[in-house]
């Protein structure tokens, strides 16, 4: 009996150690990246930048990867519909992320014929269907990641000015949250991480192709 709890104490031991400093990761990632958009805000822009460095380089693909076939597949479609040589609404791109916390990617499909009219919408997979749930107009417009968050951080930048808001899908619509904007330098745009890929590749001659590679 002793030596049947000694190894009970043991795993439990070897159990906190496993999972500790993975949740103590994921919660700092957390407050990283809220501390980023609440300095943003307050216009303390050095300390924005110190927490933004804390993130990670690259945005975790943790939501695509828990899509299933049937909704990769049917986002697929979605993003075939659109087509990249349309002069009057070409895609720019498609992105998937998680908007509204079930853990599991939302597509976003960037289309237009310019800056001036582009404009992002929204798909869901439900009931074994891509369901459009919104759209709106998106030129200048970058997304990048908000780990630990439900949606995504869409920053528009544009002749010196810059503004940020977070995306987030509530009750089946879109929701957009301002969390600041400013005047900025030339090329002096806020350096966030975690840029969400676009699919979109270009060859030598920077003639364009979709990558498939999330979708499959």
């Amino acid at each position: 009996m002793k030596k049947m709890r000694k190894i009970c104490g043991i795993v439990l031991l070897v159990a906190l150690f496993l999972f500790m400093p993975m949740e103590q990761a994921y919660a700092s990632t957390k407050s990283d990246a809220a501390n980023v958009l609440k300095y943003y805000k307050k216009g303390q822009i050095s300390k924005a930048k110190k927490y933004n460095k804390r993130l990670a380089t690259k945005a975790s693909k943790a939501s695509i990867k828990k899509l299933s076939k049937k909704a990769k597949t049917a986002y697929r479609k979605t993003v075939q519909r659109y087509k990249l040589d349309n002069y009057s609404d070409s895609l720019w791109g498609y992105y998937l992320a998680d908007l509204d916390g079930d853990k599991k990617a939302e597509l976003l499909v960037k289309h237009g014929s310019c800056e001036a009219d582009v404009r992002t919408t929204v798909y869901k997979y439900t009931n074994g269907k891509a369901k459009k749930v919104g759209e709106f107009y998106s030129g200048h417009t970058s997304y990048y990641a908000y780990p630990g968050h439900s949606g995504i951080i869409s920053v528009w930048g544009h002749m010196g000015g810059e503004s940020v808001d977070t995306i987030t899908l509530k009750k089946g619509k879109i929701v957009a949250k301002n969390h600041g904007s400013r005047e900025v330098g030339s090329g002096d745009f806020f350096p966030f991480r975690q840029a969400l890929d676009g699919h979109i590749r270009f060859d030598k001659r920077y003639h364009p192709s979709i990558d498939w590679k999330d979708l499959k």
